[in-house]
């Protein structure tokens, strides 16, 4: 922790914290990391379907063309990674747990970012199954490649129920004032756009008047802040 930023600390304990739990808590049949900045829309029992008798889940970013330049951050993304209390589920997490001890910066450098470019390697490796549901990690820089229903019951991707969207790069920049984090990807449908960032928006005010409800006012967080 001296050594690294703030947000190189956190991206250090995507592995470590799911290693611990695993460690220290009786019973676990599996543990998940997830992203904090994702809002679900369908059950995620669709991912552990996919995943079957895999040891190991990840989700790929699904970069459209004009989009590969981002390559260079991951094939896939640390938004939903599912460990299985086995052998295969956790030789992948230690493996993952020491490389970022290792090396865990917020930046590209020989073939590394953070704590996400280690995952391209692990297709290669035993028990891990690539999620390719259309409608899990849903984002802005895939969003465009599908066509999105936000009038379904639960919402659709190409028909299949959205799991979950990925508000990434979402962020207030002044009093009522939001960044919704697509410039850098393209526009959004402004249906899409309404239904998915008005609705994230409420969810988020609902979650902070809660906190407020139950957290005391000197341990709260003044606003709501951006996670990655």
């Amino acid at each position: 922790k001296p050594n690294r930023s703030t947000v190189e600390y956190y991206f250090t304990l995507s592995p470590a914290l799911p290693l611990y739990l695993l460690n220290h808590v009786a019973g676990i049949e599996s543990v998940t990391y997830l992203d904090s900045d994702l809002l679900f829309y369908s059950s995620p029992e669709q991912v552990f379907d996919e995943l079957g008798a895999g040891s190991v889940a990840i989700v790929p970013h699904r970069y459209p063309t004009h989009l590969q330049n981002l390559a260079e951050f991951g094939t896939y993304n640390v938004a939903w990674v599912t460990f299985r209390n086995d052998s295969a589920g956790r030789a992948v997490l230690d493996r993952w747990h020491k490389q970022c001890l290792e090396w865990c910066r917020d930046l590209v450098e020989d073939g590394k970012f953070a704590d996400q470019r280690y995952l391209d390697e692990w297709p290669s490796l035993p028990g891990v199954t690539v999620i390719e549901n259309p409608g899990v990690d849903l984002a802005p820089w895939n969003f465009m490649q599908y066509r999105i229903d936000p009038k379904a019951t639960p919402p659709t991707v190409d028909g299949t129920p959205l799991v979950f969207y990925h508000f990434q790069g979402f962020k207030p920049v002044g009093p009522g004032l939001w960044d919704m984090g697509l410039d850098p990807y393209g526009p959004m449908d402004p249906a899409v756009r309404s239904f998915l960032y008005g609705g994230y928006l409420k969810a988020l005010r609902s979650a902070a008047q809660l906190v407020k409800s139950h957290v005391p006012a000197g341990a709260r967080s003044g606003s709501l802040r951006r996670s990655r």
